[in-house]
């Protein structure tokens, strides 16, 4: 099996790649560049998991691993920075300690709705914005409330 810490960035992606049977450790940086990070997880032997940081950026990569078949955990970015004593950021120790927290099973893992779930969640949400943008308004709108000239003057006579 290989487990696989990733450090995800917009452009390129740092990894720490350990193969559980030898104990070798492989640390890589892939370009998100044509196809050059399909090939290098098709390439990959399966079972393989991943860990990553909860990004903006990850949604993409993540529809990439459940196509390939690859299981994905995404961690808790504060909780898995706070699991490093030093402060100061770096591409590769941030690979290396998501492979760390994976492989002694401390991987702050969130819970990601699945593939079946993210239209419904989606129309969901939007039906919620449109109830709140609703009651915000008011029982009759603008026009009809208490405030409004017509309000008074049609309760003036």
């Amino acid at each position: 099996m290989r487990i696989i810490g990733c450090d995800l960035h917009a452009r390129q992606q740092t990894l720490a790649m350990l193969e559980t049977t030898t104990g070798e450790v492989v640390n890589l940086t892939l370009m998100h560049e044509g196809n050059e990070v399909r090939e290098f997880y098709t390439q990959l032997p399966h079972p393989v998991l991943v860990g990553i940081e909860a990004t903006g950026t990850m949604h993409w990569f993540l529809k990439l691993l459940e196509e390939l078949e690859i299981e994905c955990q995404v961690g808790d970015a504060t909780k898995i920075r706070a699991a490093e004593p030093r402060k100061q950021k770096h591409d590769q120790r941030d690979a290396e300690l998501i492979l760390k927290l994976l492989v002694e099973k401390c991987f702050p893992a969130i819970w990601m709705p699945n593939k079946e779930l993210l239209d419904p969640r989606a129309l969901l949400l939007h039906r919620h914005q449109w109830v709140r943008l609703r009651t915000r308004a008011g029982p009759h709108g603008r026009r009809g409330s208490p405030s409004s000239a017509r309000w008074r003057e049609a309760t003036a006579s």
